[in-house]
């Protein structure tokens, strides 16, 4: 009995030496901001120890380490952390310098440190899910899930939240005294909304009391007596506030309100309005959407109601626009894709408020579903096209176009073998191809006679539209269309390539047309039959090619080592037959006037997919391909490596002669060349067409008031070489040159790439290279007064000039250059700009500039178009943060209030 009492008071002791022994931390109840822990203690503990069967009341294990020392006081029940301390309790993370578990109350006490040089060194960081929170001292209560933070740091959103004093309570909500909003990058930035009190929901919203916004630390006119700020991290829906300004043309407006929908999390809706003071109105609609693994998209409809000019005088236009993108993911056979941009001719020129759109005059639209069958070499297409010209009013849409297409198969392949005997290479494919065109462009007539029935609106533009649905449906076109190549390739006389082929091709039309004269009238009168038509055509042909090189060595020791010429040319020779022959029924003779004259006329005139070819035809094709390379050692390079450097990317050469022909067997020669200069920094493409045969004058020239020129003449069956000539009459010609410039193209390659192309085709690699300021050195002070001589800039130019003549009739030449650019003169300044000159007026093409600052928690936006039709400016300044976005100075004056 004395011995257990005995040992009883000597545990006693011991554990209460152990406990008393340490410093007493700060009394846990008087807590105070901003005051640090520095550890005493000399006792010796497992530093980094977890202990997890410390439970007490808690329902969840406590898992708790520390790098320095640990200590228990008994009766308190509490286990004192220092340095590095952390703990964890189910969902819950706490971190910091020092940290006290008190087991009693279930609650837990972190606070930061002092070094041995008197800084603050483990400010408590408290994680609880996606929560994180920055303080300076923090008591947690597991019980309650309530807390106690000072001189928290939490990021919400886009921004951060700044408080002395922060309760939170057990649904995680903060209760911020004296609080800071700042919807920055950094929290220490001057920009920020300052209240008396806010009240955090977290993923939902932020709450404040009467607040004042502060730039650069200095405080605004701007109070709000309460505020709200959504804070959501999905998205959520909400009512779209307008923006008011005046516009001289439609007046004064409110634009762009309306209601946000988060449907759910793969569709949303945006529905928009706007209202102006002159009558007019606008609505759109905008939808994006996603199937997980399956497609995404976004379809846009607006549509405006545009009343302009005064009360007495009003003029209202009814205009719309739609845009539909869908895109599937590459999965299974079947793909599904869209691509439309349609609406009416006068939604750009007077709703659109963007340069490039009102500049664009050409509009396409493309929707498809293909399907692949596995197994089988067939595959299935279907789509909608649409082309437009709003300057033009044109339209024209093809719906439904189907194709079937069969891969080349060959049916004298024996199976497991080879392939490589010449019958074993005979191959043959098949297409079908139906289309419906429907335009309301004009439809050219028949030439050379008069047509007695032609529908006098078929020289006119009509409107495409339901009211002229019957007048585009008799201008529409239909057909379908077969074609089997069969070739085969094989090797001759072991250096040539020998490739016969033989094509059969079959129209297949809903009607054909039939032609009679009518003496009465001295005209042609067309009548369509509406009965199933078919016609066929077939052609045979063979083409030999080879390669042939011929390589210059120089001298041991010289820089260039070699010049090698590549030769590539293509003998071929086709023939098809007379189609237009009476045996074969596709074309008719018809007399077209009183005095007997008649003309051969296709039955399928100007269908779809045209007539069988009229005329016999056995034409002698050759086409030359150069090349010109060279091997050289780089200049300064130390390694002595050669390498294959392209003096000439291609120079080429092609024409024709019809056997068969009676006149002008010769054809065009068509000539280019594409190579790159000044070490490939300048791309340079040249073509020219020149006319073998000469002109001869029927009348003399004459020239008007205006100046115009009058040429009559005719083309006469005679090679200009055999009238001194030359070659021939250049009829066209194109010049294309192109550079794009940047600092970093300018350094020389001290490294061995060799085959790397430093001009046009670095191009997107060099822009994204310079697109990142973050890259590029700060100096102390103001980055934004600094100014890098070594400035990241690129600039791309092109001049191209265009040349035609036919004849004794003047040249035409049309020249310019545009050219388009940016400037990162420090940064966070960023200057873009693209413009043009032309040449022959003498005057510039559509210019822009566009001007960015880079103000940390702003950005200002300068956007100029100082000249031509479309000139405008807008200046914006606004905060980055999308939960102010509202928060904006903007000014605009676009080519509408002219």
């Amino acid at each position: 009995m004395y011995k257990f009492n005995y040992a009883f008071i000597g545990l006693f002791l011991l554990i209460a030496h152990v406990s008393y022994s340490q410093e007493k931390p700060p009394d846990s109840v008087n807590l105070k901001p901003i005051e640090a822990v520095t550890d005493t203690t000399t006792v010796e503990s497992d530093s980094l120890a977890t202990q997890p069967e410390q439970t007490g009341d808690l329902s969840t294990l406590i898992k708790y380490v520390s790098s320095d020392s640990q200590s228990l006081d008994v009766v308190t029940q509490t286990i004192h952390l220092y340095r590095n301390a952390k703990i964890t309790y189910g969902d819950i993370e706490l971190s910091g310098d020092y940290i006290a578990i008190d087991f009693i109350n279930e609650s837990v006490l972190a606070k930061p440190g002092v070094d041995s040089t008197g800084k603050i060194i483990g400010h408590p960081v408290f994680k609880q899910g996606a929560a994180e929170y920055t303080t300076d001292s923090i008591r947690y209560n597991f019980k309650t899930k309530k807390a106690i933070i000072y001189n928290v740091i939490t990021e919400q959103g886009e921004g951060f939240l700044l408080g002395d004093k922060v309760k939170k309570n057990q649904y995680d909500d903060l209760f911020i005294a004296d609080g800071r909003f700042c919807p920055c990058e950094t929290p220490v930035a001057g920009t920020y909304i300052k209240s008396k009190k806010i009240k955090v929901v977290p993923k939902k919203k932020i709450l404040v009391g009467p607040a004042q916004l502060f730039i650069g630390d200095v405080p605004t006119p701007l109070f709000i007596p309460f505020g709200m700020f959504p804070s959501p991290k999905e998205k959520a829906s909400g009512v779209r506030i307008p923006t008011y300004g005046e516009e001289q043309r439609r007046g004064f407006f409110l634009r762009n309100g309306g209601y946000y929908w988060a449907i759910n999390d793969y569709i949303d809706l945006d529905v928009l309005g706007s209202i102006y003071s002159k009558g007019g109105v606008g609505t759109s609609i905008t939808s994006t959407y996603k199937k997980r693994y399956r497609y995404n998209g976004n379809f846009n409809f607006s549509y405006e109601k545009i009343v302009s000019g005064d009360e007495e005088d009003s003029v209202a236009l009814n205009t719309f626009w739609i845009r539909w993108s869908h895109t599937p993911q590459s999965r299974g056979t079947g793909r599904f894709s869209a691509s439309v941009n349609a609406g009416t001719s006068s939604y750009n020129e007077n709703v659109v408020q963007s340069v490039e759109r009102n500049t664009t005059a050409q509009f396409s639209s493309n929707v498809t579903y293909s399907k692949t069958f596995n197994r089988t070499p067939i595959n299935i297409a279907m789509s909608a096209r649409h082309n437009q010209n709003v300057a033009t009013g044109v339209v024209n849409m093809t719906f439904p176009d189907f194709s079937l297409n069969m891969s080349r198969i060959n049916p004298f392949k024996k199976k497991g073998s080879n392939g490589s005997k010449w019958y074993e290479k005979i191959n043959f494919s098949y297409r079908f191809n139906s289309t419906v065109q429907i335009s309301n462009n004009r439809v050219s007539s028949a030439t050379g006679f008069d047509v007695l029935n032609e529908n006098p609106l078929n020289d006119s533009i009509i409107g495409f539209n339901f009211d002229n649905a019957d007048l585009l449906l008799d201008r529409a076109k239909i057909g379908g269309k077969h074609i089997i190549p069969v070739s085969t390739t094989f090797k001759l006389f072991k250096y040539f390539t020998l490739s016969p082929s033989f094509n059969y091709e079959e129209l297949w039309y809903p009607n054909k047309l039939d032609y009679f004269f009518d003496e009465n009238a001295n005209a042609v009168r067309i009548d369509t039959i509406r009965k199933f038509s078919r016609a066929y055509s077939y052609s045979g042909g063979v083409s030999l090619n080879t390669n042939v090189y011929g390589t210059y060595q120089f001298k041991e020791g010289k820089r260039v080592q070699a010049i090698r010429h590549t030769i590539r040319p293509s003998l071929s020779f086709s023939y098809s037959p007379d189609f237009s022959k009476e045996e074969f029924g596709f074309y008719k003779n018809v007399q077209t006037d009183t005095s007997g004259t008649e003309r051969l006329i296709s039955r399928f005139d100007r269908f779809v997919f045209g007539s069988p070819q009229a005329g016999e035809s056995g034409a002698i094709s050759l086409s030359i391909s150069n090349n010109l390379e060279m091997k050289t050692i780089p200049k300064n390079d130390t390694t002595g490596k050669p390498v294959k450097v392209s003096l000439i990317d291609n120079f080429g050469l092609s024409t024709s002669y019809n056997l068969v022909a009676d006149s002008f067997n010769l054809s065009n020669i068509n000539l280019t060349l594409r190579t790159k200069l000044f070490n490939k920094k300048v791309n340079l493409a040249t073509s020219a067409t020149v006319d073998p045969y000469i002109y001869q004058l029927l009348e003399p020239i004459t020239v008007n008031e205006n100046g115009t020129k009058t040429v009559v003449q005719r083309r006469v069956n005679d090679f200009a070489w055999n009238n001194g000539g030359g070659l021939g009459q250049i009829t066209s010609a194109r010049l294309s040159l192109g550079t794009s410039l940047n600092p970093k193209s300018n350094k020389k390659n001290t490294g061995n790439n060799n085959d790397r192309d430093t001009g046009l085709n670095d191009e997107l690699e060099r822009q994204q290279e310079s697109a990142r300021p973050e890259d590029l050195g700060y100096i102390n002070g103001d980055p934004g007064l600094y100014v890098d001589f070594d400035v990241p800039w690129d600039l791309r130019v092109t001049y191209t000039l265009n040349y035609s003549k036919r004849g004794f009739q003047d040249a035409v030449i049309a020249q310019g250059i545009r050219f388009n650019g940016n400037i990162k003169l420090t940064p966070k300044w960023d200057i873009g700009f693209s413009s043009g000159y032309d040449i022959e007026k003498k005057e510039f093409t559509q210019t822009r500039m566009d001007v960015t600052r880079d103000l940390n928690c702003w950005m200002m936006v300068f956007n100029w178009t100082p000249f031509g039709r479309f000139t405008s400016y807008a200046f914006t300044v606004r905060i980055k943060s999308a939960l102010l976005k509202d928060l904006k100075y903007y000014k605009r004056k676009s080519f509408f209030d002219q």
